[in-house]
């Protein structure tokens, strides 16, 4: 795994993201949430939902937690949304950064766009003023792109003028007629290029054999899908039940070793109780029972680390800054990145995650037998 791309990525990600917390910041979370056509944000505006709907204006950034993210309005500075999928048909004052599933870009974006995702669409309507870099799957571009195209791409069918180069590396390149490539094009593929009698490029077509293999550098995109695996169940735990989330981050961050302990001790033991006891006639439903119990703490405590990380990462931060460290979409959106960073570091990392792990693991157990300590 090249580890040095994927952190470079995801950290250069982080720090373009727009900041959180200005006074103007407008904030809002729910399972569907809809900004009419004749509504106006005036300043930034953050959500966190199931289904986001745009269709008024929002005159700074915009920063969305979807499933289903849908632009139809206009945002006038940056936009950040990650999501199950993205449909953009609004136009995006500056720069769009997206990772989703699906992505469909149909109307003109200012800036650059930076995209992870597995397919991506963007339409002939669509214009890109400045760059477009791209770590996805499926790629067809059919709209101007004002600088050049960057990234790493399973397929890519370019089918629009492109103002300055194209450099990327991919399993197929496809230059449909309308193809008008200022500059150069240089690829990294086992496969020529298929180019249509009309494309037409201004300089030099490089291809190089690929160092390694596609499947070899898909971990950039499965590291990204698992960070939103891990978001999506966050934001949906906090979703339903923000108290209880609050009360187990609140009880993994006490400063005493003894929810770490306790998780160490659970880990540890509770799989071979449970196991005898299943394996015995007398305890076996008892035995089984405990096993499901388990792994569905288990599976919280994954889920759960993700907001123990986040505001963890926010209580540094707000020591620097006025931040607020505590549960909110954002602090959660800040776990997961450090989630998917830590499980880009060799050795380190997956400590470091192993460590979160028992300490949230350990906060649940601690809030079954004190249920009344806060």
């Amino acid at each position: 795994m090249n580890y040095q791309k994927i952190i470079t990525l995801l950290s250069v990600f982080v720090v373009l993201a727009p900041s959180v917390g200005l006074a103007s910041s407008v904030v809002r979370t729910g399972e569907t949430i809809s900004i009419e056509k004749d509504q106006k944000i005036e300043g930034d505006f953050y959500a966190a939902s199931s289904v986001l709907s745009i269709s008024g204006e929002i005159e700074e950034d915009l920063v969305s937690i979807a499933g289903r993210n849908t632009l139809n309005g206009t945002v006038g500075k940056d936009a950040l949304m990650l999501g199950a999928s993205v449909d953009v048909h609004g136009a995006v004052g500056e720069d769009l950064r997206i990772i989703a599933g699906d992505v469909i870009i149909a109307e003109p974006v200012t800036g650059d766009v930076f995209i992870i995702a597995d397919t991506v669409k963007i339409l002939s309507t669509a214009s890109i003023g400045g760059d477009l870099v791209v770590y996805g799957g499926t790629v067809e571009v059919s709209g101007s792109v004002g600088g050049n195209i960057i990234g790493n791409y399973e397929s890519l069918r370019l089918d629009a003028p492109v103002a300055k180069g194209v450099d990327i590396s991919t399993s197929q390149l496809v230059l449909g007629d309308r193809a008008n490539v200022t500059e150069y094009v240089k690829y990294e593929s086992a496969q020529e290029l298929v180019r249509a009698p009309e494309a037409t490029i201004g300089g030099d077509v490089t291809r190089n054999d690929p160092v390694s293999s596609v499947d070899e550098k898909a971990p950039v995109r499965h590291l990204a899908i698992a960070g939103l695996i891990v978001l999506f169940s966050a934001l949906a735990w906090f979703l339903v039940a923000r108290t209880l989330l609050a009360r187990v981050t609140k009880r993994a961050l006490v400063k005493s070793v003894r929810p770490f302990l306790l998780g160490f001790i659970t880990v540890i033991a509770a799989p071979v109780i449970f196991i005898v006891l299943a394996v015995s006639i007398i305890g076996s439903l008892v035995g089984i029972a405990g096993l499901l119990m388990y792994v569905v703490f288990a599976i919280a405590a994954l889920v759960g680390m993700c907001a123990v990380l986040g505001v963890f990462i926010f209580t540094y931060v707000s020591k620097k800054i006025s931040v607020n460290a505590e549960v909110t979409p954002y602090s959660l959106m800040a776990g997961a990145l450090a989630v998917v960073l830590l499980a880009a570091i060799p050795l380190v990392g997956p400590l470091v995650l192993l460590g979160a792990f028992l300490v949230t693991l350990g906060a649940l157990i601690d809030l079954i037998l004190r249920p009344n300590l806060d």
